[in-house]
């Protein structure tokens, strides 16, 4: 998984109107996904430098803007820094959400999968037999060990399950937990 992080600074002169300030706007691009968000600025695209993403002059409104642009890197940055430090990895929608300051409490696989061991449990005797609750706590088993080797993850957000990620886990039941093909199958459609 990749973790390429890039910050840059744009105008855009607002729609049908001539001879005014234009937008400032910030474009974020993580592993080649990008957006751009409006920073809530204006500024004259005649001092404005496109290369470097920064303000021209110095007056003191363009050392504000090119403070205000740096202070919008920083907390970007610190995103990421706090998205790799807990998670390992890093998306666009974590580093535009934190930013917007809507960070979410995603749903993670360990934890959707516990709580998925848990009702059976309560429901064996009633719908599920004994051995199908403990395929499934092997299964959680096989896929904790997986991601710590694979991935060195504790956890992941259960968007963040991808194809790759599938047939990865089904590589490791087969190659390192040498399980035959049904097997592999069967804990495959469990998970």
């Amino acid at each position: 998984m990749r973790n390429s992080l890039a910050i840059g600074f744009l105008l855009r002169k607002p729609k049908n109107k001539e001879n005014t300030n234009a937008l400032v706007y910030v474009r974020i691009t993580v592993n080649g996904r990008r957006c751009e968000l409006a920073l809530s600025r204006k500024w004259d695209p005649a001092s404005w430098d496109s290369k470097k993403g920064k303000a021209t002059g110095t007056k003191e409104s363009a050392r504000s803007l090119n403070n205000y642009l740096e202070s919008v890197r920083i907390r970007i940055c610190e995103v990421q820094r706090r998205s790799l430090e807990e998670q390992n990895f890093i998306t666009l929608d974590i580093i535009k959400n934190g930013f917007l300051g809507r960070e979410q409490n995603q749903r993670t696989l360990i934890t959707v999968f516990e709580e998925h061991n848990e009702k059976v449990k309560s429901l064996i005797g009633k719908q599920y037999a004994k051995s199908t609750f403990n395929r499934y706590k092997i299964c959680l088993t096989h896929v904790k060990n997986f991601m710590k080797s694979s991935y060195s993850l504790e956890d992941i957000p259960v968007n963040r399950i991808d194809y790759n990620f599938l047939t990865d886990f089904e590589y490791y039941l087969r190659s390192v937990r040498k399980c035959m093909n049904n097997s592999a199958i069967k804990y495959i459609w469990v998970y």
